[in-house]
């Protein structure tokens, strides 16, 4: 069952800003101002048909599922390069076994980027 909120969670992106999974999808990244020396947030995105996990809506997850995600990245797209984002999302959300759903989304900031095994990470 779907529910409304207002949060934040985590999104992983190609490094060119699409899903390394359902790679279909190019989004509106964060851009850095070099003047403020802050993140101003891409545009929002808005899924139009329905928001149920594993089937429709924009996938996100928090921090305790990274270790799912980054698996199955590993195995289903090995040496490819992506970064967690902050996302804010709101409107409808469906809940699932390793993150949720969202209708409303825009990616606020980098958090970090992933390396393919054996490479020492990047850092924050």
């Amino acid at each position: 069952m779907a529910k409304t909120i207002i949060g934040t969670a985590l999104k992983a992106l190609t490094v060119n800003g699409y899903s390394p999974i359902h790679g279909g999808t190019e989004y509106s990244l964060p851009t850095f101002n070099e003047e403020t020396g802050e993140w101003v947030p891409g545009e929002w995105h808005k899924h139009e048909g329905s928001v149920e996990y594993s089937r429709g809506g924009f996938h996100v997850c928090l921090e305790e599922n990274l270790p799912y995600w980054r698996a199955l990245i590993t195995r289903i797209r090995p040496g490819m390069l992506c970064n967690t984002f902050l996302v804010e999302y709101k409107g409808k959300v469906s809940e699932g076994a390793n993150g949720f759903a969202v209708r409303y989304f825009r990616i606020l900031r980098p958090i970090e980027t992933l390396q393919p095994p054996g490479t020492p990470p990047e850092g924050r």
